[in-house]
């Protein structure tokens, strides 16, 4: 949620802004359709992630902090390609395109400092792209794997360094966890 390319801000140094998002956490449950040997599919997660943006901008009367809690919950659509079918029916690799719809509630934790003015969107969308590696299957049928995904998508949080006119306001993550078919 943030811009790196601090010339776009009049008056605003090198170090004037800065953007810091810390781990968090996330879980889903998604359904997928055959088409074909491919997959279509769908489904809902959440996710949850803390930032702290730091102002350091004595020119433009802006320094201190803000921490930010960052609470998604998102609806992926992805078609599936399916890949080393021989073995695995389903594939034992999969790559996923497709699009993520997010409804973003973002909470203020802390604010220190004189700080700029926000604005915050409450709904933003952009492009899902992922990758299913399923190598294990259980004695009951299910299997397991792991999966990498990330996202680039719309602005969420807008503010005097973050402003939509700027080259890329945009929002991004990479998640990588495990998977559980049934």
């Amino acid at each position: 949620m943030e811009n790196t390319r601090m010339e776009d801000v009049t008056g605003a140094g090198v170090d004037a802004f800065s953007g810091a998002t810390r781990r968090g956490i996330s879980a889903g449950a998604r359904v997928a359709l055959p088409v074909g040997r491919h997959f279509l599919e769908a489904g809902v997660d959440y996710m949850y992630s803390g930032q702290t943006f730091t102002f350091n901008d004595v020119q433009n009367q802006f320094t201190g902090k803000r921490k930010l809690g960052t609470h998604q919950i998102m609806f992926p659509t992805t078609f599936n390609l399916s890949l080393f079918t021989q073995n695995h029916p389903n594939g034992l690799l999969q790559i996923k395109l497709g699009h993520l719809l997010q409804l973003n509630n973002v909470s203020v934790r802390n604010e220190t400092g004189s700080l700029p003015g926000y604005h915050l969107t409450p709904w933003s969308n952009g492009f899902l792209f992922g990758i299913h590696l399923i190598p294990v299957r259980l004695i009951n049928g299910a299997r397991m794997g792991l999966f990498i995904e990330g996202y680039r998508g719309s602005q969420i949080y807008q503010d005097h360094y973050n402003q939509k006119n700027f080259e890329m306001p945009g929002t991004a993550f990479s998640r990588v966890g495990v998977i559980y078919h049934f």
